[in-house]
C-alpha cells in the first residue's frame, strides 16, 4: 500500500521503462490518489490487482484473487504441456521429412537418381513450410573451388537438373566458398542492386547457368534482391533462396538436412564407383569377346568376320557406329581390308592413296588416334573413288542404287596399332566413345600378334590363364553388387516397420499420458480429503490411484516391447534360434505393415482378420528373419488389395487374413488376400532374385527370393504361394517343429 508520494515516487522510477505509455495514461497514474496492490505467487506465474484509490482489497476479494491465481497457474501449466506437444510434433514432422530423404537415398540403384533424392528435399522443406522461391544442392571442390549446382525451384520441371559452375571471382562466390573451408555450418548472403546486376551477368553468360530454362532466368534475374540461407556438409552445400533469412528454427532444420544429404552424398559416390566398375567390367567382356573370337582364328580369312564381331561389341556398349574395320598394312603400299561398313564382306585390297595414304601418314607419324569429319563434295568423291575398287565396289554400288546416293557425311576415327588401324565410321561426334576405341585397338594389335603366333602352333595358355583372372574378379564384382542390394532391401523392411510403429508406440504413451494426469489429480483431491479427516474418501482414492499406476505400468512396457521389437528387427541377425510366439510375432507385423501403409497412403483402408491357433506354443526360429519375411507378405497383401480397390472403386472390401495352424508338417502361417491375383504368366518368377512387377525405384526384387531363402534354407521350411486371378493369393510359410535340444 502507498500513499500519494510513495506513489508518485514509485512511478516515476518505474514507467520510463514501460514503451508506448500515452500522456493521458501517465497523467492518470500520478494524480490518483494512492494505490494498493494484491498479489499471488504461484509455481509459474504470478497475478496482481491494483486499486488506485490506494485503499487495500478486502480478505474476501484477496481470496477470491487467491482462487484466480490457481486457476491461472492450472492454465499456465496447460499452456506449457500444450508448447511441449507442438514442439514434439514439430520435432515429429521434422524428423520424417528427414527420415523420407534417407529412405530415399538408401532406394538409391543408380547415380542418376541422386536428383530424385534432391527433388525430394526440396518437397519437404516446402512442406516444412520453407517460403523459398528455390532449393540448391551445391557439390564444392575444395582445389579448385569449382562447384556443381543442382536447382529445383523457379520452373514447373519435375525433377531438378545439374548446372556445373567453375570458380568465380564475385563476392558471393567467395561468401560461399570461405565458410565453407573454415568449417563453419550455416551462413546467410545478401545481395542486391549493381552487384546483383553484375552477378547474373556471370552467371548467365560464364557458367552452366547459361542452360538455364528462359522462363526461371528470368525470374531468377527480376528478383530485386536475393538473401541466400546456407547449411554446409563435407562436400558442399544447402542453400535455400528467398526475399528474407530464415527463421533460426528452420536454420537448425536445414542444417539438420545437410547433414543427411552429407550421407545421401556418399551414398552417391559410392554407386559412382560401383557404377564406373560395372561399366569397366562391360568393357572389359566387350573386349574379351573380341580377343577369345580372334584367339580362335585359324585362317587371316576369319579377321573379315572378327570385324563384324568389333562392330556389334561396340554397338553393345552403347556407341552408334556405322562401320567398323581392320586395315592391316601390306607391301606394295596396300592395305588389306577386312571390314563390314556396308555389311559383312570378303577381304579386299586397296591402294595407299587418298584418305588412305593421310591415314597411314598420320600413323607413321606416332598418332593413337585420328578423328577425321568427312562431308559434302569429299564425302560424295570418297565413296565413287571406293565403288571403283574390286569387291567392295559391287557392294557400294548397290547401296548407293538402294538409297537414291552416297552418303554425304561421316566421321572416321582411326585407331592404329603395330600391324595397321581399326576404323569405326560414325553419322556424329562420339568422344566419350575414344577411349574405349584405343583400348579396342590395344586389344587388336595383341590378338593380332598371337594370331601370328597361332599361324606358328605356339600354344596359349598364359592367355586361358589371364581369362580366368578377369572372369573371377568380373565374378567378384558382381556378388559385392548383390550383397548391396540385399542390404538395401532390409534397409526398405525397416522403412516400412518406421512408420507403422510410430503409430503402434503412441497409443501406450496417450495412455501414460493421461492416466498419469488423471492420478495426479487424485492425489491433489486426497490431500484435500486427508485435510478433512475423511480416510475412507482417501483410501478409495488410493485404490484408484494404484489402479491407474498399474495401467500405466501396462502401457509402459507395451511401449516398451515395440522399441524391443523394432531394434531386434532393425540388427543384423546372427541366427541363433530362440524359442518364439508365432502368433504374437504375426499378429505384431499385421499392424505393424497396415499403418506403414496407412501412413504413406491416408485414404488406405482395409479389413484385418486373424485366426491363430493357440496350441502352437512357442517354435525355435531366428525371430528377426521370420519377421522380415511376414512383413513383406503382410506389406504384399496390403498392396495387392490397394491396387485392386483403385481399380474398383465401388462394391470391394480389401482384406487381409493371416492364420496360424498345426499341420503334420509342423507350424502353418498363412497370409491371405483378396487382391488381384498374380497373373499366370509371371507365376514361376516371383521367387526369382531381381524380379519385381513394380516401378523402377519402388522395389529391388529380393523381398520373397530373400524370404524363400530364409524359410527354405536357414529353417528347413518351405513357402508355397496358391493364386487365382481377380479372386486373391495364398502365400503358406510351413515351419518344421523340432523337440528341445534337436
Amino acid at each position: 500500500q502507498l500513499n500519494f508520494e510513495e506513489k508518485n515516487s514509485f512511478y516515476e522510477k518505474l514507467l520510463p521503462h514501460i514503451p508506448g505509455l500515452t500522456k493521458k495514461v501517465r497523467d492518470f497514474y500520478f494524480k490518483c490518489p494512492g494505490l494498493a496492490i494484491s498479489t499471488v505467487v504461484q509455481k509459474d506465474i504470478g497475478l496482481y490487482i491494483e486499486n488506485f484509490s490506494g485503499t487495500p482489497y478486502s480478505e474476501e476479494e484477496d481470496a477470491i484473487l487467491m482462487r484466480f491465481g490457481k486457476a491461472f497457474q492450472q492454465t499456465y501449466t496447460r499452456f506449457q504441456d500444450l508448447q511441449k506437444a507442438e514442439a514434439q510434433a514439430r520435432e515429429a514432422q521434422i524428423e520424417t521429412a528427414l527420415e523420407r530423404v534417407r529412405s530415399r537415398t538408401m532406394g538409391m540403384q543408380s547415380s542418376d537418381e541422386l536428383r530424385e533424392v534432391v527433388l525430394v528435399i526440396y518437397q519437404q522443406l516446402q512442406q516444412l513450410e520453407f517460403e523459398s522461391r528455390a532449393c540448391n544442392i551445391i557439390i564444392l571442390e575444395k582445389d579448385s573451388g569449382d562447384a556443381t549446382y543442382w536447382v529445383t525451384g523457379f520452373t514447373k520441371e519435375i525433377y531438378p537438373v545439374s548446372y556445373r559452375v567453375p570458380y568465380l571471382d564475385h563476392p558471393y562466390y567467395e561468401a560461399l566458398l570461405t565458410p565453407w573451408k573454415n568449417g563453419e555450418k550455416y551462413v546467410v548472403y545478401q545481395y542486391d542492386g549493381a552487384e546483383k546486376i553484375n552477378f547474373d551477368k556471370i552467371f548467365f553468360t560464364k557458367t552452366g547457368f547459361k542452360d538455364v530454362p528462359v522462363e526461371a532466368r528470368n525470374e531468377m534475374k527480376g528478383l530485386p534482391h536475393v538473401v541466400l540461407s546456407t547449411a554446409y556438409f563435407s562436400n558442399g552445400a544447402i542453400q535455400v533462396l528467398g526475399p528474407e533469412a530464415i527463421t533460426d528454427e528452420k536454420a537448425l532444420v536445414l542444417q539438420r538436412f545437410a547433414k543427411v544429404f552429407d550421407q545421401t552424398y556418399t551414398r552417391f559416390q559410392d554407386l559412382k564407383i560401383a557404377e564406373a566398375q560395372a561399366r569397366e567390367s562391360q568393357i572389359e567382356s566387350a573386349l574379351e569377346r573380341v580377343r577369345s573370337r580372334t584367339m580362335a582364328m585359324q585362317h587371316s580369312d576369319e579377321l573379315a568376320e572378327a570385324s563384324h564381331l568389333l562392330d556389334k561389341e561396340v554397338r553393345g556398349l552403347g556407341i552408334k557406329t556405322w562401320g567398323c574395320a581392320f586395315n592391316i598394312y601390306r607391301e606394295n603400299d596396300s592395305i588389306e581390308w577386312f571390314g563390314n561398313e556396308a555389311g559383312l564382306l570378303p577381304t579386299y585390297t586397296v591402294p595407299r592413296e587418298g584418305i588412305f595414304k593421310q591415314y597411314y601418314e598420320r600413323g607413321q607419324k606416332g598418332e593413337s588416334l585420328f578423328v577425321k569429319e568427312i562431308a559434302g563434295a569429299e564425302c560424295i568423291a570418297h565413296y565413287e573413288y571406293m565403288s571403283t575398287l574390286p569387291v567392295v565396289g559391287d557392294v557400294l554400288k548397290q547401296l548407293k542404287k538402294t538409297n537414291g546416293s552416297f552418303p554425304s557425311y561421316q566421321i572416321d576415327h582411326v585407331v592404329y596399332f603395330k600391324y595397321g588401324y581399326l576404323l569405326f565410321i560414325t553419322r556424329e561426334a562420339v568422344p566419350e566413345a575414344y577411349d574405349i576405341f584405343k583400348r579396342f585397338g590395344k586389344v587388336f594389335e595383341q590378338t593380332y600378334t598371337r594370331f601370328l603366333d597361332l599361324q606358328l602352333k605356339e600354344e596359349q595358355a598364359v592367355k586361358l590363364v589371364q581369362e580366368k583372372q578377369r572372369l573371377e574378379e568380373t565374378l567378384k564384382d558382381l556378388q559385392e553388387t548383390q550383397n548391396q542390394l540385399i542390404h538395401a532391401e532390409k534397409m526398405a523392411s525397416l522403412g516400412e516397420l518406421t512408420a507403422g510403429i510410430a503409430h503402434e508406440i503412441q497409443n501406450p504413451l496417450n495412455f501414460v499420458n493421461n492416466f498419469s494426469e488423471v492420478s495426479r489429480e487424485l492425489l491433489e483431491e486426497m490431500i484435500d480429503e486427508l485435510k478433512k479427516g475423511d480416510t475412507e474418501e482417501v483410501d478409495a482414492i488410493a485404490q484408484d490411484v494404484i489402479q491407474n499406476l498399474e495401467k500405466i505400468l501396462h502401457h509402459g512396457k507395451r511401449a516398451d516391447s515395440i522399441v524391443k521389437g523394432m531394434l531386434q528387427h532393425s540388427r543384423s541377425s546372427d541366427g541363433k534360434k530362440e524359442p518364439t510366439d508365432l502368433n504374437a510375432l504375426s499378429d505384431e507385423y499385421l499392424r505393424l505393415a497396415y499403418h506403414g501403409l496407412r501412413a504413406k497412403e491416408k485414404s488406405f483402408n482395409a479389413t484385418m482378420e486373424t485366426d491363430f491357433d493357440d496350441s502352437i506354443g512357442e517354435v525355435r526360429v531366428v525371430p528377426q528373419e521370420i519377421g522380415r519375411v511376414l512383413l513383406n507378405l503382410i506389406t504384399n497383401a496390403f498392396h495387392a488389395v490397394s491396387e485392386r480397390k483403385e481399380k474398383e472403386p465401388e462394391g470391394y472390401e480389401p482384406t487381409v487374413w493371416v492364420q496360424s495352424r498345426k499341420t503334420t508338417e509342423g507350424v502353418e502361417i498363412s497370409v491371405r488376400d483378396n487382391g488381384g491375383g498374380i497373373p499366370s504368366a509371371i507365376r514361376d518368377k516371383i521367387f526369382q532374385p531381381f524380379f519385381t512387377t513394380k516401378p523402377t525405384g519402388e522395389g529391388t526384387g529380393l523381398g520373397l527370393s530373400m524370404s524363400y531363402d530364409i524359410i527354405n534354407k536357414g529353417h528347413g521350411g518351405d513357402i508355397r504361394m496358391e493364386t487365382k486371378e481377380g479372386e486373391g493369393t495364398i502365400f503358406k510359410i510351413v515351419l518344421p517343429v523340432k523337440k528341445e535340444g534337436e
